[in-house]
């Protein structure tokens, strides 16, 4: 946050009457567990009673995603690119892992050969491989079924 702010205020330069931008803090939780932590900025900082005054008051909006049921998560009608974030955030600490990542992939693989989901769908494979335990044969399997739908879609559209 201090980092962006001084990047603003840096732009803005000598113009007074220009506000900052709001910056809202969030967090993703996706533990294996609810989350846990306090919410308050306040409550995490260990401040003598004299500097208290001087410690930022803020909440932060929390998006637990173990408070949530797979359904009740966003879906690809809703937002695609937050329906794929969510679900593999959550998949990664599920005991089926490795089918709910083949489902993820079965309902994305249309998408797999679109240059705007590029970098979305590195950057998840990304997190699955650093963070999650699918094993070679679920890669193998998903990554047969994306190349054959991805096929099938440039076929049918050429």
């Amino acid at each position: 946050m201090v980092d962006l702010y001084y990047r603003e205020s840096k732009a803005l330069g000598e113009k007074k009457e220009t506000k900052l931008p709001l910056v809202l803090p969030i967090i993703f939780a996706h533990g294996s567990k609810q989350f846990q932590a306090p919410v308050q900025f306040a409550e995490l900082v260990d401040a003598p009673l004299q500097f208290a005054q001087f410690v930022p008051q803020f909440k932060v909006l929390l998006f637990d995603l173990m408070a949530y049921a797979f359904e009740e998560l966003p879906t690809v009608e809703d937002n695609p690119e937050v329906e794929a974030l969510t679900q593999t955030m959550r998949a990664v600490v599920s005991d089926e892992e490795g089918e709910i990542l083949t489902e993820i992939t079965r309902r994305f693989a249309h998408a797999v050969h679109l240059p705007q989901y590029k970098d979305l769908l590195e950057a998840l494979w990304g997190y699955i491989l650093k963070y999650g335990s699918v094993t070679n044969e679920q890669i193998e399997f998903i990554q047969h079924k994306v190349s054959k739908i991805g096929e099938m879609i440039w076929a049918f559209q050429h």
